[in-house]
């Protein structure tokens, strides 16, 4: 898929940072982050410091979810974005070091997406929060992201670049085989970056009530191998299933990871990939017996029929199931498929949190309503990883199986 750059016939810059009363971010109710029915649209980013001072947002929208008008009959379409940003010093500070809008009007063409950029102040040596508001004026409506800004030196991930071979950004981290690209570190010169591949087979998330202690990825590459740099950047081919660390600092870890896979991630478009997924709903027995059932399809065919009790509800069971599971592979994917995650898990089984706060190092889930005995809480700590700056784990209790088994059971009714 490309992402084509949009036309900017109008940029106005406004410095608010005077202008509001902020507030801390993890004092907030976040959970619209993780609620696919309250955003209007999905932009897609990819931030990258592109010199010690200024950190740039690449943005890219979808241009059959943005409204276009004109104001008289013979004048063109435009759709009118406002990009809205305020750079924290951290979720549990108000403190706030750039903030601006950026007005932009992109025309009706033949292309699919409307992209920019936005340059802010961020000078390396510390990390920020990045809070970011991009509207469709047109229609009112907005969608509000927030961003990890790790920026202590100029090593880690969001000092690489990765384009098409057109130039085009490339918004995930996660591309498929075979597909040429062009990376480039914007960093000290240096001639190669050290590349760690890894293949590992990772399994889903244990329950939240299991006692089992959590098996710490170990980072033992299954091979190692170097880039060379020209200008400090290359074009790439990446053959192999599995995921590449490209580091200049062998000794930090620190570095740029990108996940190759041959499907279409993040949808599920595999029998044998819907399968493993319902291991979260089946006993061990169960799935086994499944599992063995040389025709895949027929086997998730048949699980979600006995759910369901008529094609019907097993039709409805099928589209929720896998639509929470693909929205779990774009919100909590690490170093691991998001749906096989601690926060994929929870989310796939009980739906979106309705109260969700986040700080520096730990994600708060609540089921029901704050301070209520009948509400359910999930805490997610947040892992040290050089890999990924997305890996959490959940704080697991016995506490915790009564709710589970329910939830399960709801699903087969």
């Amino acid at each position: 898929m490309k992402y084509f750059s949009g036309f900017v016939l109008a940029a106005l810059i406004l410095t608010l940072q005077s202008c509001f009363d902020a507030k801390q971010v993890s004092n907030q109710n976040l959970s619209y982050l993780y609620n696919h029915e309250e955003r209007p649209f999905t932009p897609k980013y990819r931030i990258c410091h592109t010199s010690p001072d200024v950190t740039t947002v690449f943005f890219s929208l979808s241009k059959n979810e943005m409204l276009f008008t004109r104001e008289n009959p013979s004048s063109d379409f435009f759709s009118n974005i406002s990009v809205f940003y305020k750079l924290y010093t951290s979720f549990e500070s108000s403190e706030i070091t750039d903030s601006a809008t950026v007005l932009y009007q992109f025309p009706k063409s033949d292309k699919d997406y409307l992209s920019g950029k936005i340059e802010i102040k961020a000078p390396v040596g510390a990390n920020y929060l990045l809070e970011l508001k991009i509207k469709d004026e047109s229609r009112g409506k907005h969608v509000k992201s927030f961003f990890n800004v790790i920026k202590e030196s100029m090593a880690d991930r969001q000092s690489y670049m990765i384009t098409d071979t057109l130039g085009n950004p490339l918004y995930s981290d996660y591309i498929n085989i075979n597909n040429p690209l062009d990376l480039k570190y914007f960093g000290k010169i240096v001639p190669a970056l050290t590349v760690r591949y890894y293949h590992p087979e990772f399994p889903i998330a244990a329950p939240p009530y299991s006692t089992a202690a959590d098996r710490p990825f170990r980072l033992v590459a299954d091979s190692v191998f170097t880039v060379e740099l020209t200008n400090n950047q290359t074009r790439i081919f990446l053959k192999e299933e599995g995921f590449y660390h490209f580091m200049t600092d062998t000794v930090t870890k620190l570095g740029l990871t990108l996940f190759v896979n041959n499907d279409d991630f993040p949808r599920f478009a595999t029998p044998e990939k819907m399968l493993e997924s319902i291991r979260y709903l089946s006993t061990k027995n169960e799935f086994d017996q499944y599992n063995l059932l040389k025709d895949k399809k027929a086997a998730v065919d048949n699980f979600w029929l006995e759910c369901g009790g008529s094609y019907d509800r097993a039709r409805q069971l099928i589209r929720k199931f896998y639509s929470r599971a693909e929205e779990a592979n774009i919100y909590f994917s690490s170093y691991i498929e998001g749906w096989k995650t601690d926060r994929g898990m929870i989310y796939m089984i009980f739906g979106p949190p309705n109260i969700l706060y986040k700080s520096s190092d730990k994600e708060t889930w609540v089921y029901g309503e704050l301070n209520n005995m009948n509400s359910v809480t999930y805490n997610f700590i947040k892992v040290k990883n050089p890999l990924s700056d997305n890996d959490f784990n959940l704080s697991r209790s016995p506490i915790y199986k009564l709710n589970y088994f329910n939830a399960v059971d709801m699903w087969r009714r």
